[in-house]
């Protein structure tokens, strides 16, 4: 059943127009420190000028969170990269906020002038905790460790470190991001995102241990592959989900 947003967010014109009015110019100095941080070592950030596609997702996301409806949790994000970004675009997010019951959806665009939606998709935030699912980790698997340092610079990357993100939390999407190391590991070194889908059992802070992991599924001939995602703190799944990978970067290029 549908709530009046009005009663959990009091002003939701108002949140719009702050989210909407900060904007992001794609550089190649900001999202190749994106990229290092992350361990994106994929050539097309430092030789094609094509900008990461989770580095828009960053932004966007991670704007959102720190304008979400207070005591709602972030829990799942649906992120579809529509055409790559390049130097000088400017990115103008879009998102209409909408409550179901304990969930307040935005539904988010990044749009760039004489270009259009560069990404589309939606987050999610609830009061309610999320059923874990609980499965056996698979696939390759790196070990990560975020510092206070860490999350100062995708900030930083982001040009959002002046919005007063609350300190010892991890941003979702960085956590997303840092998933792109496996895929290119397992792909051997090429590949685009075309989506991600990630759903958060719990919030991460600095200083928390956690093993991502990221398995492949059956390779169709000229097909996008699906890698299954997993970000764990010990035995206890942090995230889990998926993400569709291209290695025809070619129409990337063309764009």
């Amino acid at each position: 059943m549908e709530v009046n947003t009005e009663e959990i967010i009091p002003s939701i014109e108002e949140l719009i127009r702050t989210i909407e009015q900060t904007v992001l110019i794609a550089e190649p100095e900001n999202w190749i420190r994106f990229a290092d941080l992350t361990g994106d070592y994929n050539e097309l950030h430092r030789e094609e000028d094509i900008a990461p596609g989770m580095y828009t997702a960053a932004f966007i996301s991670t704007l959102a969170e720190i304008h979400s409806p207070n005591g709602f949790d972030y829990r799942r994000h649906k992120v579809k990269f529509t055409a790559p970004v390049k130097e000088g675009y400017v990115l103008n997010p879009h998102v209409d906020i909408q409550q179901f019951g304990t969930e307040v959806v935005y539904v988010i665009e990044c749009r760039v002038p004489e270009v259009g939606c560069v990404l589309e998709g939606e987050i999610r935030f609830s009061k309610d905790a999320l059923d874990v699912k609980v499965g056996e980790a698979e696939g390759q698997c790196k070990s990560v460790h975020f510092t206070q340092e860490d999350v100062n610079k995708y900030l930083e990357t982001l040009k959002l470190d002046h919005l007063g993100y609350p300190q010892g939390i991890v941003p979702a999407m960085l956590v997303g991001a840092h998933f792109t190391e496996l895929m290119l590991d397992v792909s051997g070194g090429e590949g685009a995102y075309l989506s991600q889908s990630l759903s958060f059992y719990e919030g991460l802070r600095i200083n928390q241990d956690v093993t991502l992991h990221a398995k492949m599924g059956r390779i169709r001939e000229n097909r996008p592959s699906r890698f299954a995602l997993g970000a764990y703190r010990g035995a206890v799944p942090v995230a889990t989900g998926s993400s569709l990978v291209t290695k025809d970067v070619s129409s990337l290029l063309e764009q």
